[in-house]
C-alpha cells in the first residue's frame, strides 16, 4: 500500500521533487531530506515535517541535489546544491 506526501498532507510546499537524502539523527533516528522544484527543502524527523525555504535562510527554493559529509569537529553538515542560489552548507 502506497502512503503518498505532498502538498495535500501538508509534507511538501511543491509536487516535484529532485533529491532525496536520508541521514542519521542526533538521537540515531533516520531523518529524511527531500529537495523540491520551488518548494525548498522538506525535512521528516520524528513523524514531523519541516520546511526550509527562502523565508528561513535557503538561497533558493530549488533544490537540486543534497549531500550529507562530516565536518573536522565530528559534526554533521547537508549541502545543498540549488538551481539558482548556489551551493549552501546546513549543520
Amino acid at each position: 500500500q502506497w502512503t503518498v506526501y505532498d502538498i495535500s498532507t501538508g509534507a511538501l510546499k511543491n509536487y516535484q521533487v529532485l533529491s532525496l537524502l536520508e541521514t542519521v539523527g542526533d538521537n540515531g533516528n533516520r531523518v529524511l531530506w527531500v529537495g523540491t522544484n520551488g518548494g525548498g527543502l522538506s525535512r521528516f524527523e520524528n513523524g514531523t515535517w519541516t520546511t526550509f525555504d527562502t523565508t528561513s535562510g535557503l538561497p533558493s527554493n530549488f533544490v537540486m541535489s543534497l549531500l550529507e559529509t562530516v565536518a573536522d569537529d565530528g559534526s554533521k553538515v547537508i549541502w545543498v546544491g540549488t538551481n539558482g542560489g548556489g551551493l549552501a552548507r546546513f549543520n
